[in-house]
């Protein structure tokens, strides 16, 4: 073979090797692109698995009173993120629904004021530095994904999910929290009318406080939970309230109603509860009990608050005085119907022994 011939089969088996390593890196090219659209694939399908798991553990569990912390639990399962919470907002107030850290329990400013920044739109927001003030006991949060959750164009709350590690959100994640969201907006829009419905169902919506349905409900709880619990039942009846009624019209008279049940509900706070019994008597269940002295100084306390409240209605102002019968459940032979009735007969022995006064047991 000649010098020519060499060389031409040296210069072919070099084009040859070109030839195959052009063809190795696109093959490995092929291959690299393939691997990322098999774990983008995956990871689509991870995701759109995980939002029918979800979708059916929304609908199987809607009743629940826990569904949000349990919808909040799901989230943090499948994306692996460091804090979710779920807010709702309500007359520009924001509540903490459900969350898995104990320092988001109350909406925090920081994290309202993003919201309302990103004007109510879903967001991705990365930094490579804590995004939010970083207290010492803080963990420092790098990635944020957020959605709002919208019913009829209603805005009702936001889903917040946070991490730790820079650019760990994408778009991927932004579309799963949207697809959730819808579903959540269902839960608060049912959660907020069956707040409503309980709400008219356990109130007296004139006073504001308790009906008689709940609070026999209350007690009969009170007394099968803890059948030796001590507590005091008052019984309270508006004096002359038919004489006002009849004097100044039936609006002074709910005036009257409304100014009273408001003064003795501030008054009794957390010791107890109130409802009203039936047309001006309101009945107060109070938790604990003391001595004789002691519950004497602290109902007549209540009775002079009442008669100070000066009600007003267009040209008219009135004291308006009280009436009350106290007794107490010992849980040795009484029960529930005999404590009110002795209270009602000592309210009777008030009311015809001169009114504005407590007769005691």
């Amino acid at each position: 073979m000649d010098i020519a011939n060499i060389d031409k089969v040296i210069t072919d088996f070099y084009d040859l090797e070109k030839e195959y390593e052009s063809y190795q890196y696109l093959a490995e090219q092929t291959m690299q692109d393939m691997s990322k659209k098999i774990t983008s694939l995956e990871k689509k399908l991870d995701n759109f698995s995980g939002l029918v798991s979800m979708v059916n553990h929304i609908n199987s569990h809607i009743q629940d009173d826990n569904i949000m912390s349990l919808i909040n639990d799901m989230l943090i399962g499948i994306i692996g993120c460091t804090y979710s919470t779920v807010y709702s907002f309500n007359d520009g107030k924001s509540t903490v629904e459900a969350t898995n850290s104990s320092k988001l329990s109350n909406p925090t400013c920081e994290r309202c004021s993003l919201i309302k920044l990103k004007k109510h739109q879903p967001f991705i927001l990365n930094n490579e530095t804590s995004i939010f003030k970083n207290n010492n006991k803080d963990l420092p949060i790098r990635s944020i994904v957020a959605t709002p959750i919208t019913l009829n164009g209603n805005f009702l709350g936001f889903i917040v999910l946070e991490h730790t590690i820079y650019n760990y959100f994408d778009f991927e994640h932004l579309m799963f929290l949207s697809a959730i969201a819808n579903q959540m907006a269902m839960l608060l829009e049912n959660n907020k009318l069956y707040k409503e419905i309980t709400y008219y169902a356990e109130k007296d919506t004139l006073l504001n406080m308790y009906n008689r349905r709940y609070f026999f409900d209350m007690l009969r709880s009170v007394v099968s939970s803890k059948p030796n619990k001590i507590f005091g039942i008052v019984m309270i009846d508006i004096d002359n309230f038919k004489s006002l009624n009849d004097t100044y019209g039936h609006q002074f008279g709910d005036k009257v109603l409304v100014s009273t049940a408001d003064t003795i509900t501030k008054y009794i706070g957390d010791n107890g509860l109130c409802a009203r019994y039936g047309g001006e008597e309101i009945v107060i269940y109070l938790k604990n009990v003391y001595d004789y002295k002691i519950m004497d100084d602290y109902l007549n306390k209540l009775r002079i608050a009442v008669q100070d409240n000066i009600v007003e209605f267009d040209d008219v102002k009135k004291n308006i005085t009280i009436s009350m019968g106290y007794s107490h459940y010992t849980g040795k032979t009484d029960t529930m119907g005999s404590v009110i009735k002795r209270a009602d007969d000592l309210l009777y022995k008030a009311k015809n022994s001169g009114k504005n006064k407590l007769v005691m047991e």
